[in-house]
């Protein structure tokens, strides 16, 4: 992180950090401990951080209170596990982030035991295809809110749905023209209950939520 974040000479990127999975195989994952330190902001345009293929687990045994931020625009976080910070696990504050993918190719993060799952303040920024509120055995790992979405015309699911349990608040839409569609809230993906009390919570107006006349479109709460 501090190398991308330096790189002014090539500002611009894209910048991936992937992992060797020879050394961090999905079958036996690694578990990178923080403790009462944050790991740096990641400040540069376009970078990524790709677990996808490997087995990586980010998680917090301190005072730490991010899993990992990223305040650049164009920001993409796959295929992490990310466990156990006091404030977020992913805090993603740059226009265009994008949290997530499709789970069949690895791309879903595992996300829980924080007080927000994804905290998303950039515009235009996406979160698709997570797994919130559990831990890698299987275990509710609770968390306060699911996903909060605060930068305009955000969008929480889509093609790739969310998958949202053992929450306060599933998902909080704080945003202006916000798209929340084709999430499950309240259930594990084997169908099981996995307690919320709110399931999907707007505070505005134009938020999209679901579609009445498309039901492949709908949020299951």
């Amino acid at each position: 992180i501090d190398y991308i974040n330096a790189d002014a000479a090539e500002a611009g990127g894209p910048y991936v950090i992937n992992f060797d999975t020879t050394v961090l195989p999905t079958a036996t994952p690694t578990t990178i401990t923080i403790g009462d330190v944050n790991l740096p902001v990641v400040t540069q345009t376009s970078a990524t951080i790709d677990a996808s293929s490997a087995g990586v687990i980010i998680r917090g045994a301190g005072v730490a209170t991010v899993g990992l931020e990223f305040s650049g625009t164009n920001a993409t976080v796959i295929g992490l596990v990310v466990q156990d910070f006091t404030s977020a696990c992913l805090r993603m504050t740059g226009v265009s982030a994008a949290v997530g993918g499709d789970p069949t190719a690895g791309e879903g993060n595992l996300l829980g035991g924080c007080a927000e799952a994804i905290e998303m303040s950039g515009s235009t920024s996406i979160a698709h295809g997570n797994e919130i509120g559990w831990d890698t055995d299987g275990s509710a790992a609770d968390v306060s809110v699911g996903i909060d979405a605060s930068g305009e015309t955000a969008t929480v699911g889509g093609i790739y749905p969310n998958l949202v349990g053992n929450a306060t608040t599933g998902i909080l839409s704080e945003a202006a023209g916000a798209s929340i569609r084709r999430n499950t809230v309240g259930f594990s993906a084997d169908g099981a209950a996995a307690q919320v009390v709110t399931g999907i919570s707007s505070v505005s107006a134009d938020a999209v939520i679901g579609n009445l006349s498309n039901p492949v479109s709908s949020n299951i709460v």
